[in-house]
């Protein structure tokens, strides 16, 4: 176990435990939480204000976002920013699916016809929840994989890392199959949402 030591300035403690100390928290506690947290989602996405991954971010500054005047004239974003993984989490909780920790969201790739991901072949062991986002047509997709209900050589790795699945489901497919490996992932199909 590691200890770090870190200083906070005083006048954010300070309003930080106003926040927590109603619901029983400390301190440290609250930063064991977060770090826990930013561990088990492999991202900071939770905590950016704006609700931009750090993905989206880098490709705003790439490319403007994809934007067409609508009949009373205002704008309308059509891009992967009007949806993240937290908010379809969200969403698709609403409708009553309840969810463990074992999670992938992916959004339609802007310049693949597919939708791309990396997890590790150990979400195979678990319930896996797989979430697709398709933001030209502004549906989610949410598959529940059973555990195990998909072997480990029914996939294909990663050429660099062959602990991670090279997954590339091809967009538009209604049978939702992984280009790399053919696995057809439209029997895990739960329910879709517009947004």
């Amino acid at each position: 176990m590691k200890e770090f030591k870190i200083s906070i300035d005083d006048s954010v403690t300070a309003s930080v435990q106003e926040v927590i100390e109603p619901l029983d928290f400390d301190i440290e506690m609250v930063i064991k939480i977060l770090l826990k947290r930013i561990s088990r989602e492999k991202n900071l996405d939770f905590l950016l204000a704006n609700g931009k991954t750090q993905e989206e971010n880098k490709s705003d500054n790439e490319e403007s976002s994809v934007a067409a005047k609508s009949t009373d004239g205002s704008l309308e974003r059509n891009t992967i920013r009007d949806m993240r993984k937290s908010l379809a989490i969200s969403i698709f909780r609403g409708k009553g699916i309840v969810f463990n920790d074992n999670i992938t969201y992916a959004s339609k790739n802007r310049t693949a016809y597919n939708y791309w991901a990396n997890p590790t072949f150990e979400r195979l062991e678990l319930d896996w929840f797989l979430i697709l986002n398709d933001w030209i047509n502004r549906v989610i997709y949410l598959f529940k994989i059973p555990s195990r209900a998909i072997a480990q050589g029914d996939l294909i790795a990663r050429a660099d890392n062959n602990n991670q699945i090279d997954l590339q489901i091809l967009y538009n497919d209604p049978n939702f199959r992984d280009t790399r490996s053919n696995h057809i992932f439209k029997k895990f199909l739960v329910m879709s949402e517009n947004y």
